[in-house]
C-alpha cells in the first residue's frame, strides 16, 4: 500500500484537504474550475509545513441559488488512494450590506483503495459570507461537519465519535477575467487528541486538533 494509506486512522484530521466548496453560489449556467493546495500543518525536516494536498474541483450553476460540484484529490491518487467528493451548495439568504449571506453545502466523500479499504463520509458545511468592494470580494466564516457512519475503527475497535466539527475562516478575492484567489484557515477536529499519531501536527491548541492552511485559484466561465 502507498504511504498515504498509512494515514487511514488519521482521517479526522486529513479529510478536510481543501477549502470550502463554493461558499457563494455561481450564476445560473455558469461553470467554474478550481485547483487548491494545502492541508493540516505538520512538523517535517525541522520545519512547519502544510501537507501538500492538491485538489481539482469543478462546479456548475444549476440556478442562481444552487451550485453542483465534484472534486478529486490528485495527491492521494498518486499513491493509489482515490478521494472523490460530490455535492451541492444551496444559498439560503443573500448578503445585504452588513447582513451576511448564508449557504449550506451537503456532500459525500468516497475514499477508496481496494474492496477491503474503502470509506464513505457525509459532510455538511454551513457558512456565513460578507461581500465588499466593486468586484464583490467576500469573507466567510463557517463550520465543516464530517460524519462517521461506521460502527468500528481500524483493528475492530468500537467507533465512539461519529461527528467531527471544524471551524473555518476564509477570503475570496475576485480578480479580472473572472479569476478568483481563495485562502482559508481551518481548525480541524479541535475536540480530538493529536497525540500518539505518526504525524506531528502543529496547532495552537497544543495536544488537540490541527491547523489547516489552504490556497486556491478558480476560473469562472
Amino acid at each position: 500500500m502507498g504511504p498515504v494509506w498509512l494515514f487511514w486512522p488519521l482521517l479526522a484530521f486529513i479529510i478536510s484537504c481543501s477549502p470550502a466548496r463554493f461558499v457563494q453560489t455561481l450564476d445560473k449556467g455558469e461553470h467554474a474550475a478550481n485547483l487548491s493546495l494545502g492541508g493540516p500543518l505538520i512538523g517535517f525536516a525541522g520545519a512547519t509545513i502544510p501537507i501538500p494536498f492538491v485538489t481539482a474541483t469543478y462546479g456548475y450553476g444549476l440556478d442562481s441559488a444552487t451550485t453542483l460540484f465534484a472534486a478529486f484529490n490528485l495527491t492521494s491518487a498518486l499513491y493509489q488512494n482515490f478521494q472523490i467528493e460530490a455535492g451541492a451548495t444551496r444559498r439560503l439568504l443573500k448578503p445585504n450590506r452588513w447582513q451576511p449571506g448564508i449557504s449550506l453545502t451537503p456532500s459525500m466523500q468516497l475514499i477508496y483503495h481496494d474492496r477491503q479499504a474503502r470509506k464513505l463520509y457525509p459532510i455538511l458545511d454551513i457558512n456565513l459570507y460578507w461581500n465588499y468592494g466593486k468586484r464583490k470580494h467576500y469573507w466567510y466564516a463557517g463550520l465543516n461537519n464530517w460524519f462517521e457512519l461506521s460502527g468500528q475503527r481500524v483493528h475492530g475497535q468500537s467507533q465512539t465519535r461519529h461527528w467531527t466539527l471544524s471551524p473555518q475562516l476564509g477570503h475570496v478575492f475576485n480578480m479580472k477575467r473572472r479569476w478568483e484567489w481563495i485562502t482559508e484557515f481551518k481548525v480541524i477536529a479541535p475536540g480530538r487528541s493529536n497525540q500518539q499519531l505518526v504525524v506531528d501536527y502543529k496547532t495552537p491548541l497544543g495536544t488537540h486538533g490541527a491547523l489547516g492552511i489552504y490556497m486556491g485559484l478558480s476560473k469562472r466561465f
